[in-house]
């Protein structure tokens, strides 16, 4: 009775368990927030559950699925990939991570509410001249960077020493 009860529910055993899983292989899509090998993780699992069976996925259909359902900022990534020959699913795999790695590092150089880039200056201002470290004239120490003015909206200083305020 237990072997039975066992074949009923092991979904790999019965067509009707592989094509749940072929299934949701199919409607995989990556989650928010998710990491982009995580998602390949998940879509892999789904390839090792059906290994063996009538209804294995192979490499291509995998690599094609990721190709397809990727989020918007690997399709770059994607393009080049699928011009290159001979892409393993391990190799897909290490370039879309190491894409995700660059992607986060570029989002953090990003102000949010501008979509400019920031950067820093090197010490000493302008020309060696040292003294004042760009607009603000508050040295380049970091002193006043945690505050926030709310007449001018500029976040390098409070809204008393806000040099556009009348005083």
């Amino acid at each position: 009775m237990w072997q039975t009860l066992n074949e009923r529910l092991d979904s790999t055993t019965s067509y009707i368990g592989r094509a749940a899983i072929i299934t949701k292989f199919q409607n995989a899509r990556p989650i928010t927030g998710e990491s982009i090998g995580v998602y390949v993780a998940r879509l892999q699992s789904y390839r090792l559950q059906l290994q063996g069976s009538t209804e294995e996925i192979s490499e291509q259909p995998l690599s094609t699925h990721v190709y397809t359902t990727a989020p918007p900022e690997f399709k770059n990534a994607i393009a080049i990939l699928k011009r290159t020959i001979g892409v393993t699913i391990a190799t897909l795999t290490t370039a879309l991570k190491e894409t995700g790695e660059e992607n986060k590092a570029e989002a953090a150089v990003i102000d949010p509410r501008s979509g400019t880039g920031l950067y820093a200056r090197g010490r000493g201002g302008r020309r060696g001249r040292g003294g004042r470290g760009g607009r603000g004239g508050h040295g380049g120490k970091g002193e006043n960077q945690d505050k926030s003015c709310t007449y001018c909206n500029i976040d390098n200083h409070s809204t008393e020493d806000c040099w556009k305020r009348p005083k």
